[in-house]
């Protein structure tokens, strides 16, 4: 049993199911001409029940140029494709995307990291306490890119002690003036 998703008359998504609508083990997205873009399976191990994943990138004549098992290496090859070999800049002020680009180390490639918020637990107290379960995976790996940037020296401060000092992190404050005040007493 499927699903089409169809724009301007033409196919743009196509979902197959198990038995139901649940669970989802075909996804294939098409292009606006048509042809066959990136199907995502799901029911590798056994077809028509879930479980291990393909997923396939296609030419434009539909056919298969390249499989992954998992979408992340997809998205390494098409950041690479994007690149093709210049020198590149990637900021990321993203925390889920940070996860990701903790993977994406490449000569030519400039990767930073700007965070905008607290890397601690709720209620934590810096600079030993907790780390966000959101912040974890990138602070265990901040050598992973070129610079860390945050908005403020106390962050920085209390990132470098429990990390041991690491090399790539600074300190590039919002760029905000404000306007002089005056005594009205006075």
């Amino acid at each position: 049993n499927s699903s089409d998703e169809v724009s301007d008359g033409v196919l743009r998504r196509r979902r197959r199911y198990a038995a139901g609508e649940k669970p989802v083990l075909q996804v294939d997205y098409c292009r606006s001409g048509g042809s066959l873009m990136v199907s995502d399976r799901r029911d590798v191990t056994a077809k028509g029940v879930e479980g291990g994943r393909l997923i396939t990138l296609c030419g434009w004549d539909s056919r298969p140029i390249a499989s992954w098992n998992q979408v992340w290496p997809l998205y390494l090859f098409w950041l690479d494709c994007v690149v093709a070999g210049r020198e590149a800049f990637m900021i990321v002020d993203s925390k889920l995307t940070a996860n990701f680009m903790t993977r994406y180390r490449r000569d030519n490639v400039v990767t930073l990291h700007l965070v905008h918020n607290s890397h601690m637990a709720s209620g934590a107290r810096p600079p030993y306490g907790e780390l966000s379960p959101t912040r974890r995976y990138v602070f265990e790996r901040l050598n992973s890119f070129d610079a860390v940037v945050f908005l403020t020296e106390s962050q920085k401060k209390d990132v470098d002690l429990v990390f041991d000092n690491p090399q790539n992190t600074c300190v590039i404050p919002n760029s905000r003036s404000f306007p002089a005040t005056h005594d009205p007493e006075g």
